[in-house]
C-alpha cells in the first residue's frame, strides 16, 4: 500500500538527482532545510530514496510519514 512521506534535507535535491526521486516535490523548508514530499508505494522503495540520497551525499534530517487526517 503506498504511503505519503515527508524528508528534510540539509540541502536541495536538485534536478540531477534521479531516480528514484522524480515523483517526490521538493521545496524550501526554512532556513538550511529543503523538504521531499511525495508517494512512496512500499518500504523498498522508500529504502531506494534513502539509499539515493545517501548516495548523493545529501545530509538527511527527518523522515516521516505523513497520515491522512
Amino acid at each position: 500500500m503506498s504511503e505519503r512521506y515527508e524528508i528534510v534535507t540539509a540541502e536541495p535535491v536538485g534536478s540531477f538527482a534521479t531516480e528514484p526521486l522524480e515523483d517526490l516535490e521538493s521545496s524550501p523548508a526554512g532556513p538550511g532545510r529543503w523538504r521531499l514530499v511525495g508517494t512512496v508505494p512500499d518500504a523498498a522503495a522508500l529504502l531506494g530514496v534513502l539509499h539515493r540520497l545517501a548516495d548523493l551525499h545529501v545530509e538527511l534530517l527527518e523522515v516521516r510519514r505523513i497520515r491522512d487526517a
